[in-house]
């Protein structure tokens, strides 16, 4: 203060110390042990099995970074993270619970809160261990295997398993169910088969590029109506007026009558509506919850007679959706929608009059 020529009165310069002293005692609150404790204590994650040692220094090392720079005024970020909460939404709801947890244990100030879905986000993102099957039609041993090499080496999570005729692929696929064909021979695939890329000759970089795109999209864009169910579609005339709380519930309370969603998953979609950081894409507001139930992803579309204002965005139509985090493929269905809706002019997701509507939007 000498040095800079700045008057402190001694009131002044007491408070300023209290508070680098209150950061110090909070910084030795602070240590790879305790984000452990934090981090075993988030619902469903022991499952994931995402606890390593780079997570753990990732969310230390951020912590410990807030408290070397507290803030003392309120944040004001200057853009919107919803395109990487609709890739990562476990992640994100994740560090909400770390949040939370956090702030019961320690109530130590954070800059920046939603970078630690980030991390969660990279430690889903490193332990993707499930290899989903590839069939290579091929007829030429030597280009097949050199084929599959490539694959391999550059599409990650893939088991490429070789087949010489059509009818090994028919074989095969009966054995497992394929992500993909790729067909790299001669000869023509029945049209029954699905999810099938025809790539001849050598694969190149440009063809484990086609590879990726395709699996990224073609489980979901080729059959949306597995994951989003007419039978659970509908239209909810909310009126002018009515809240988001009472929106959600009223539509959580008619998919449980009709046993599309189990109460369970009605009251964790609604207690994830309360904790706020809604999940918004592009003026259609997901509610969504991690179900422990033995069934696939589902999605149920509904519109709304009234837009309302939900975390200061608005919101034309409704997602529910229930999802299995621990579902690698599940979780790339986020991905996709958030991939096709944002690619949208807002006024294409307001036109969305029906179910049908959406589905027609999905396999564009």
């Amino acid at each position: 203060m000498e040095q800079a020529d700045i008057y402190l009165s001694n009131k002044a310069f007491r408070t300023l110390a209290g508070l680098l002293e209150k950061q110090q005692q909070q910084a030795m609150t602070i240590s790879s042990d305790t984000v452990i404790t934090l981090l075993h204590s988030i619902p469903g994650i022991t499952s994931l099995n995402i606890i390593d040692t780079q997570l753990v220094d990732n969310v230390t090392g951020h912590l410990l970074r807030s408290l070397s720079a507290p803030v003392w005024l309120p944040e004001n970020r200057q853009g919107s993270m919803n395109n990487l909460k609709a890739a990562w939404p476990a992640a994100f709801d994740m560090s909400l619970h770390f949040l939370a947890r956090l702030r019961e244990k320690l109530d130590i100030p954070l800059f920046d809160s939603d970078l630690i879905g980030l991390y969660f986000a990279c430690a889903l993102e490193r332990h993707q261990n499930e290899r989903q099957p590839i069939i290579l039609l091929s007829d030429q041993n030597a280009i097949a295997t050199i084929n599959q090499q490539a694959i391999e080496r550059d599409v990650l999570n893939c088991r490429v398993m070789i087949a010489r005729t059509p009818a090994e692929v028919s074989a095969m696929s009966l054995e497992v169910e394929p992500i993909l064909i790729v067909n790299n021979s001669h000869h023509l695939i029945d049209d029954a088969q699905q999810n099938v890329l025809t790539i001849k000759n050598i694969i190149t970089s440009a063809g484990t590029e086609q590879i990726k795109n395709f699996l990224t999209t073609a489980f979901i864009r080729q059959q949306p109506e597995r994951f989003f169910s007419a039978q659970g579609s509908f239209h909810y005339a909310n009126s002018a007026d009515e809240s988001w709380r009472s929106i959600t519930a009223q539509i959580c309370e008619r998919l449980v009558k009709q046993n599309h969603i189990t109460q369970d998953e009605a009251q964790r979609i609604r207690s994830r509506e309360d904790e706020g950081e809604n999940l918004i894409v592009n003026q259609l507001a997901i509610p969504h919850c991690w179900s422990e139930q033995a069934r696939h992803f589902r999605g149920f579309f509904i519109t709304l007679a009234y837009p309302l204002q939900v975390n200061n965005e608005p919101v034309r139509h409704v997602l529910i959706a229930c999802a299995a985090a621990d579902a690698r493929n599940e979780l790339k269905v986020f991905s996709y929608l958030a991939s096709v809706l944002y690619g949208l002019p807002p006024d294409v997701i307001h036109g969305l009059a029906s179910y049908d509507d959406f589905i027609a939007l999905l396999k564009r």
